[in-house]
């Protein structure tokens, strides 16, 4: 498994880097960790201008390559495979960091938001946004508050939701889900939320939701994952905030699928994934499938 940092300088992306090296050190085989920091410059457009643009931007490149460097060498990177990468984009930062992911191959990219602000403000018309609308893999979302988060909840296991709404498409999450737990011995819990229906509709949607989450329990346990089933009847979005939320079935981790099939702007605004952003204090890992765009 390789994980994607993008890093900017900032001691708010550089949060990202401790729960990496932790993660990928619990993986078997340990995962390899992937620093990227993106210079966001246009050489061509503006070297015509500016005579000594060029110098000024390998001046910039090669301090990017030191940043690189001095994070590479920290003691939570100590015994993982550490690669650096330095881009200069020519597009959009959330594009380019998309396209580094699928060039480099990575299975999973970690990002940060300041708790502060909340996740929904940073995602909408950021960079975390752009990344999420274009990149092919799970995106994990870090929430930082003023306690660290930990991968090892005391005296419990560590717990992940997964809502499932019965698609394929919701079942894109699971390898991701499946690699994490097996890594901290996490139960995962699947949750399947039904409409309010009523008569005997009712009892025939509950069995089908039954059979189909046993199925993927099943499969998940055959790969050494510890799992729960959960039914909700609701609104979709005020039903994986509560069962999240919750003293009993509460998580440390929401793991789900988009697929806003207008694009990032209707997946953002006014969806189910902006509800639950915006509601969460866990970290949510949040994937965009490509044959939804």
């Amino acid at each position: 498994m390789r994980i994607l940092v993008p890093l900017d300088g900032s001691s708010l992306a550089e949060y990202s880097i401790n729960q990496a090296a932790r993660l990928a050190r619990a993986l078997t085989p340990p995962a390899d960790v992937e620093l990227l920091r993106v210079v966001s410059l246009t050489p061509d457009a503006l070297a015509s201008h500016v005579p000594e643009y060029t110098n000024i931007v390998n001046l910039v490149v090669e301090a990017c390559h030191d940043y690189l460097r001095e994070i590479a060498m920290r003691p939570s990177l100590e015994d993982i495979s550490v690669n650096k990468h330095v881009v200069v984009a020519t597009n959009e930062t959330g594009k380019v960091i998309s396209m580094e992911a699928r060039s480099l191959n990575v299975d999973m990219i970690m990002l940060a938001s300041h708790g502060r602000t909340g996740l929904a403000k940073i995602l909408l018309g950021s960079v975390a946004e752009s990344i999420i609308q274009h990149a092919d893999i799970p995106v994990l979302l870090l929430r930082v508050e003023d306690n660290e988060f930990s991968w090892q909840v005391h005296e419990t296991p560590f717990r992940i939701l997964v809502p499932l709404d019965g698609t394929p498409l919701s079942e894109e999450i699971l390898p991701s889900v499946a690699a994490i737990a097996r890594a901290f011995e996490a139960r995962v819990r699947l949750l399947r939320i039904l409409p309010n229906p009523t008569g005997d509709y009712d009892q025939a949607m509950l069995t089908g939701a039954q059979t189909y989450l046993t199925e993927i329990a099943a499969h998940l346990r055959r790969q050494g994952v510890e799992t729960d089933l959960s039914y909700a009847i609701g609104e979709p979005a005020a039903e994986i905030i509560r069962v999240a939320q919750s003293t009993d079935q509460g998580s440390d981790m929401v793991a789900m699928v988009t697929h806003g099939r207008q694009g990032i702007d209707h997946l953002m605004h006014g969806s189910i994934a902006t509800a639950v952003i915006s509601a969460l204090h866990q970290p949510l890992l949040i994937y965009h499938p490509v044959n939804t765009r």
